[in-house]
């Protein structure tokens, strides 16, 4: 994605990968631009955002047979919830975590969130990742985390998060923005973006588990 967008607008980035509390803390110092950004009422003290690239689903998975009722926020009274250290999961939920429900945050990986719920540790994981449809996600989790447990995707996601490129508040980088979006606005124009998505075998965690700053 970070190719088309730089093939689209003309501009050259190098690509450096860091967990995501110090790509931020780097991309608030000027360091670089942040990829895969979400705006949050935190994130908009320090950041001005390009148009959204796309949208970051967060799924609510469950070991098979452990199903719940999901409606809205309120369904997870009561509720142990497992998320990956520094995700964004909306306004909403941060107004909500530890009074209706409690949250563990877990760094290691998704199958680490995954085995917390076998342990007992939590009820519900949390997973982000580009798809939009829950039987989908439900079969590649199984796919790939079938050694370890049978699981189950709610079929209402938590929320949903545009994703933006975003630039330090006052600082010249902000003033490689209009470029981005408009090389945004081409590629979703073609359905280049959606195409990349939809592409065989995608890694739906990856861009969230490790933004970038460029």
């Amino acid at each position: 994605m970070i190719e088309l967008v730089s093939e689209e607008s003309g501009l050259k980035f190098e690509v450096k990968p860091y967990p995501w509390r110090r790509a931020q803390m780097l991309a608030q110092r000027g360091h670089g631009l942040l990829w895969v950004a979400i705006k949050n009422k935190e994130s908009r003290k320090y950041f001005e955002f390009s148009h959204p690239i796309t949208h970051l689903y967060h799924w609510l998975v469950v070991p098979k047979g452990e199903e719940f009722s999901y409606r809205d926020i309120a369904s997870l009274h009561g509720k142990r919830a497992v998320i990956a250290v520094g995700n964004i999961y909306g306004d909403e939920f941060d107004a909500n975590r530890g009074k209706l429900f409690s949250v563990e945050e877990e760094a290691l990986s998704r199958e680490a969130r995954l085995t917390m719920l076998l342990r007992d540790r939590a009820d519900v994981a949390l997973v982000s990742c580009f798809q939009s449809k829950a039987k989908r996600l439900e079969a590649k989790l199984n796919q790939v985390h079938g050694d370890i447990g049978r699981w189950s995707v709610l079929p209402t996601p938590l929320s949903s998060s545009a994703m933006h490129v975003a630039a330090p508040l006052g600082h010249p980088l902000a003033e490689h923005l209009p470029a981005i979006n408009r090389a945004i606005a081409k590629l979703n124009k073609r359905g280049a973006i959606q195409a990349l998505i939809r592409a065989p075998d995608p890694k739906p965690d990856n861009m969230q588990l490790f933004p970038q700053s460029f």
